[in-house]
């Protein structure tokens, strides 16, 4: 299968097993994707680990908006993704959305669902097929169906990201979106045990840092 063209580098799927890769271009490396679903994994396991943790808890996270020049529809810089969510998915493209279970590791990412019109004016446009498959999620709904998503699967509690860098002292706000007042929320506990995770590398992470 070709590559899709992200904003650096490129998707595709190996063609002997069909195991989605990101790559920078011709002889460079190929970062599977793989990777990020062990590094979701081991963060659900830091997560259970916590003294306080209770069942069907899920973790929500977002990824970065474009930014726009004044109120035009030119991007003012380079689109650069959100470091977390780059570290946990992988996805470079803004505006994403992700819930993961902190139970099981299941992930469901959440895209804009391509329009008639949005494809008459900008051409074809990734469906909600082509980012599951090459984010290697388990599901991928259409962008508003999070608190949907969450109600359905029974979520009781909700861990957003949200802490202070102890380099910049800038402070990381927690995501806000309508509907999270249906679930507890925890805002404390998910920050410094994905920092932590971040130090310790998996030995694929090891393996693109050579």
């Amino acid at each position: 299968m070709g590559a899709s063209e992200s904003y650096l580098g490129s998707y595709a799927l190996e063609a002997n097993n069909n195991e989605p890769y990101f790559s920078m271009g011709k002889n460079t490396l190929k970062v599977p994707m793989t990777m990020h679903a062990e590094i979701r994994k081991n963060l659900c396991r830091s997560v259970r680990s916590d003294g306080n943790y209770r069942r069907h808890s899920w973790m929500y996270f977002e990824a970065r908006t474009n930014n726009k020049m004044y109120d035009t529809d030119t991007n003012a810089v380079v689109f650069r993704q959100e470091s977390f969510f780059n570290w946990l998915f992988g996805a470079k493209e803004p505006g994403l959305k992700a819930i993961v279970s902190c139970d099981t590791g299941y992930t469901i990412l959440f895209a804009p669902e391509p329009t008639v019109e949005s494809q008459v004016w900008s051409g074809k446009r990734k469906d909600l097929t082509w980012y599951k498959n090459h984010y290697a999620v388990d599901d991928c709904l259409a962008l508003g169906n999070e608190v949907s998503a969450l109600e359905s699967r029974d979520a009781k509690r909700v861990y957003l990201l949200a802490g202070l860098n102890r380099f910049s002292y800038r402070k990381f706000p927690a995501p806000v979106f309508e509907g999270m007042d249906k679930f507890e929320i925890d805002k404390t506990t998910l920050y410094p045990i994905a920092v932590a995770g971040r130090v310790r590398k998996t030995e694929a992470e090891l393996e693109v840092i050579k």
